[in-house]
């Protein structure tokens, strides 16, 4: 005998619905950016509440002011976080603010105040202030 009709048997020619589930990762590189249509070291500067000239000094290999699109640059140093660091701890030592440091790293926005220790090893952009520092 044929096998019995699957989903019920409410019509449908016999065929179940299934669901399924496709988990993405994606990586995202700190400090970096992807450069724009339009963009320059001024606009791209105000989007990450910097100066120009900033930038400028963390691309050292970008020779003209308007960066070519598709083109990734530095926003910030990365630092690696030691046993014991925390944002506190960072942010004093390397003159960036707490705010600062969690609008650079959105991993680390919520969840926990400035003195919560970050794992050894943990990558954090940092934005250090050089012209007051």
């Amino acid at each position: 005998p044929p096998p019995p009709p699957r989903g019920g048997g409410g019509g449908g020619g016999g065929l179940t619905p299934f669901s399924s589930t496709r988990c993405v990762r994606l990586v995202v590189l700190r400090c970096r950016y992807v450069v724009r249509g339009g963009d320059t070291f001024e606009s791209i500067a105000t989007l990450f509440s910097t100066d120009w000239l900033t930038l400028w000094g963390l691309n050292i290999d970008v020779t003209t002011f308007d960066p070519p699109v598709g083109e990734t640059i530095l926003i910030g140093r990365e630092y690696q976080a030691r046993d014991g660091d925390t944002l506190l701890s960072i942010s004093k030592q390397l003159g960036c603010s707490i705010d600062r440091l969690r609008a650079l790293n959105f991993d680390l926005a919520g969840g926990g105040g400035a003195d919560r220790a970050l794992k050894a090893g943990q990558d954090v952009c940092t934005q250090p202030d050089t012209c007051t520092s």
